[in-house]
């Protein structure tokens, strides 16, 4: 079974952008990153994980979304949503908090993404 079979779910995803305020600080403005991305997204308690094949209704806080290891991620980017195949959101506004590569010891052969849900409000650019 190839790795793209496994890429049941689609997400959206923003990078913050912005210019600099008067104090030196960046406002929370999000912008269009990527779109429709084959992903796997499975929730996590623990060491354990739990595949969300079907499950609309989370109420994880923490996830694990795997991924092409070509996308070009960053720690500060926004996982805007993520669908089934049906396009019913299981998750969405996670922050990416730490991003895995996983090898065969020769070749990535895909990103781990460790995801949280989002806490406040943000701007939509």
């Amino acid at each position: 079974m190839s790795f793209s079979s496994l890429l049941a779910h689609r997400a959206d995803f923003d990078r913050l952008t912005g210019e600099p305020d008067a104090f030196h600080k960046v406002k929370p403005v999000y912008a269009e990153l990527h779109r429709n991305v084959p992903c796997r997204l499975s929730t996590a308690s623990g060491d354990r994980e739990r595949t969300t094949d079907d499950t609309a209704d989370l109420v994880e806080r923490s996830f694990k979304l795997f991924v092409d290891p070509e996308l070009t991620l960053r720690e500060d980017d926004l996982v805007l949503q993520v669908r089934d195949a049906g396009g019913r959101v299981l998750a969405s506004e996670l922050d990416v908090v730490a991003i895995k590569p996983l090898s065969d010891g020769r070749v990535v052969h895909h990103l781990e993404l460790s995801l949280e849900v989002r806490r406040g409000a943000r701007q939509w650019q």
